[in-house]
């Protein structure tokens, strides 16, 4: 699926990754293995930039201090953004902020909190569980179990909010080709013998020797220039 969409399996890239899943049986036995189809952050970011309508489109971290709530009477998110990157990077991340901007004009950015990215992770990921999430955090898992907790949720999860808001907002906002289309229906699933896509029981552990290839992206390594509008006035955003 990732190559004919022309994008690359490496994890230094995180376009996509083909996941292996235990398929069991009622007993608990292993039998089948199934590889699920995950598109990723900057794979869609890719789709949405080859569509030609895209000027713009990204997600970026918001750490402590900069977000500064909603305009009382716009209901806008306002923020103050840190300038030394050094400060900003030892601050814990907050929130997550995406947006893009059409070559029409039109612009759109969402907002979401660390604790609601949290909770939709619990509520549809059934691979996540946030009360382990915690424990796992605070260094409460015995050693001998950290294999269980090898979902990208626990191993990745600042990545896999960049990739779920980017997913947000062009699925309520943004313009998808039919290739993109086709790539948001297939993520997460499985393709079976005749094409179609089939949705596996992510309760599933992925395999323990597959762990290793964890997501991996360079989502913030790129120095990130703020748009403008961003930013109006120093603080506002729109």
């Amino acid at each position: 699926m990732g190559e004919a969409l022309n994008l690359s399996p490496s994890p230094q890239l995180g376009q996509y990754y083909m996941v292996p899943y235990k398929k069991k049986d009622r007993q608990g036995h292993v039998i089948s293995v199934e590889a699920q189809f995950q598109l990723g952050a900057k794979g869609y970011k890719q789709l949405a930039m080859r569509t030609g309508q895209y000027l713009d489109i990204d997600c970026i971290y918001i750490h402590e201090g900069e977000y500064l709530g909603r305009d009382r009477f716009s209901g806008k998110y306002k923020f103050e953004f840190i300038e030394d990157d050094e400060v900003k990077e030892n601050l814990p991340i907050v929130g997550y902020l995406a947006y893009f901007e059409l070559l029409n004009g039109f612009k759109k950015q969402l907002y979401w909190s660390r604790a609601k990215m949290e909770k939709h992770a619990d509520t549809y990921s059934q691979a996540f569980n946030l009360e382990a999430y915690r424990k796992l955090q605070k260094g409460e898992i015995p050693k001998e179990e950290l294999w269980k907790y090898s979902s990208f949720w626990y191993k990745s999860f600042d990545e896999m909010a960049e990739k779920t808001m980017i997913r947000q907002l062009i699925s309520k906002w943004g313009i998808m080709s039919i290739e993109m289309e086709d790539a948001y229906t297939r993520d997460m699933s499985v393709i079976d013998e005749q094409g179609n896509p089939q949705y596996v029981d992510n309760k599933e552990v992925p395999i323990e020797d597959i762990v290793a290839h964890e997501i991996k992206t360079n989502a913030n390594t790129e120095e990130f220039t703020e748009p403008e509008w961003l930013k109006p006035e120093g603080k506002d955003a729109t």
